[in-house]
């Protein structure tokens, strides 16, 4: 191989091996770049997605704990769909906040806070009273009142089973730092 002809080639390696140095410095720069893009946009989801499961187990454990009060008298009944308004509001928040496994211990926590609601709406009309009352049907409205309290108890108990389930599954998605597939 003559002078001219290695020279031209040594130059061709040369720029080959620059563009391909400029490539990969630039394929890193840009993959470093998307890395922190993404861990600052999971730091900006964590604080809202806190506080959002923080106000969503509170309201849930506050019904439950209205539930086992059992009280049905109208300031209880009024306090109980307070807290049952402020659960579907942070149903909803939490709806939009996700992950996936999160929303779906979320939604079994709601459905167990439904059924307290339907034992509440069914205690509120059990102590209403008919003209001629008789003995008979003051024991049926007593074993009712007391069939309900133990629905009432057992549906708070499952708010908490529920929510147990949710706290877990809301700590997974506080601690997904995205190194795994399937993060957010």
């Amino acid at each position: 191989m003559d002078a001219g002809l290695a020279a031209v080639c040594g130059a061709l390696a040369g720029a080959a091996a620059t563009i391909g140095a400029s490539f990969a410095a630039g394929w890193w720069q840009r993959e470093n770049a998307r890395i922190a893009v993404r861990a600052e946009h999971r730091k900006e989801r964590r604080a809202p997605r806190y506080e959002a499961y923080r106000a969503f187990v509170s309201a849930a454990a506050g019904m439950a704990e209205a539930a086992r009060d059992g009280d049905t008298d109208p300031a209880a009944m009024e306090n109980f769909r307070a807290l049952s308004n402020e659960l579907k509001t942070q149903w909803l928040e939490v709806s939009l906040l996700g992950p996936k496994h999160v929303l779906t211990s979320a939604r079994a926590v709601h459905s167990k806070a439904l059924d307290i609601e339907e034992c509440l709406r069914r205690a509120s009309v059990l102590g209403v009273n008919e003209d001629g009352e008789t003995e008979e049907s003051r024991q049926r409205i007593t074993d009712q009142y007391y069939s309900n309290a133990r629905d009432l108890n057992d549906a708070a108990n499952a708010v908490y089973s529920a929510l147990t389930i949710f706290a877990e599954s809301a700590q997974k998605a506080m601690d997904d730092d995205g190194s795994r597939r399937g993060g957010i």
